[in-house]
């Protein structure tokens, strides 16, 4: 595997998480493999690391994106699987896209290392490989309502409504455009994108 830099969406597997707030980040990676007209395999190295992944040029760059198939707690461990199998990995740069409660719904923000805000998927990544320095685009999936009388965790696993179809495809491409900008521009310019 020789690419430039790995990217993942952190999701749970399964069609009952398929179109839940905590799957933003899978979302993200369908349409922009998609949009390159290719797909995910789950076979070779990707069953090795329990993983969905795709081997792509995007943004004039070499990327292998990652979908963890662990459930998002443990999406650490094919991270810690891919690196054990081709070590010249662990030194590539490490993207990952993720659902954020503490940003509205339809927003974006990136940034480069920082906490895990209580994320499972990030603790779980933090744990695996010994730092939190991946750059992460956080893809905001809002607050539940006042009135909302269950747990975060139920929250991000509740599924989206039809509702709220446009504004989450609104944020699946703000998110495409956001990584593209990171890979050809740098980080001041991402930011920006996102911030429009």
């Amino acid at each position: 595997m020789n690419v430039d830099a790995i990217v993942v969406g952190l999701g749970n597997p399964g069609a009952r998480y398929k179109f839940t707030r905590h799957n933003v980040g899978f979302m993200a990676l369908d349409l922009i493999v998609k949009g390159l007209g290719l797909s995910f395999s789950s076979s070779g190295v990707a069953s090795k690391i329990q993983s969905e992944i795709c081997e792509a040029t995007f943004a004039g760059k070499k990327i292998l994106f990652i979908k963890p198939q662990t459930f998002m707690n443990l999406s650490g461990e094919s991270l810690q699987k891919l690196f054990q199998l081709h070590g010249h990995l662990r030194e590539k740069e490490l993207i990952v896209l993720h659902d954020e409660v503490d940003i509205d719904f339809g927003e974006i923000r990136i940034k480069k290392g920082g906490g895990d805000a209580g994320h499972n998927g990030l603790k779980s990544l933090r744990e695996k490989l010994g730092n939190g320095e991946s750059v992460r685009i956080r893809m905001g999936v809002g607050r539940a309502p006042a009135n909302w009388e269950m747990s975060v965790a139920d929250w991000v696993l509740l599924a989206y409504s039809k509702d709220d179809d446009q504004k989450l495809v609104d944020l699946l491409i703000h998110t495409e455009n956001t990584l593209e900008a990171y890979l050809t521009k740098g980080l001041e310019i991402a930011q920006r994108v996102a911030a429009q």
